[in-house]
C-alpha cells in the first residue's frame, strides 16, 4: 500500500508541477508581450519626434539659406539677426 501511495503521491506532484509550469510560462508570456508593445510604443514616438524635429530642422535650414542668399546680394544686413542671437 505504501508503494501505491507513494506512486499516487509522485503522479500528484508530476501533475501540481505541470500546472504549476504552464502557469509560469503563460505568465512569462504575458510579460513578454506587454514589454514588447511599450517598445513598440516608445519606437513609434520616437519616430514621431524625430520626424517633428527634421520638419523643423529643414524649415530652419530653408530659411537660413534665403537669408544667406539676400546677404549675398546685399537686400539684407546679417548684424541684425546676430544681435538676435546674442539676446539667447
Amino acid at each position: 500500500m505504501e508503494q501505491q501511495f507513494s506512486s499516487e503521491s509522485q503522479n500528484n506532484l508530476m501533475k501540481l508541477f505541470d500546472v504549476k509550469r504552464k502557469e509560469i510560462v503563460s505568465h512569462c508570456k504575458e510579460v513578454a508581450e506587454e514589454v514588447a508593445e511599450n517598445e513598440f510604443d516608445l519606437f513609434e514616438f520616437n519616430l514621431f519626434l524625430a520626424s517633428f524635429g527634421k520638419d523643423k530642422l529643414d524649415e530652419s535650414t530653408k530659411i537660413v539659406r534665403e537669408l544667406r542668399k539676400k546677404s549675398d546680394k546685399g537686400k539684407i544686413d546679417l548684424s541684425e539677426y546676430e544681435d538676435l542671437l546674442d539676446e539667447y
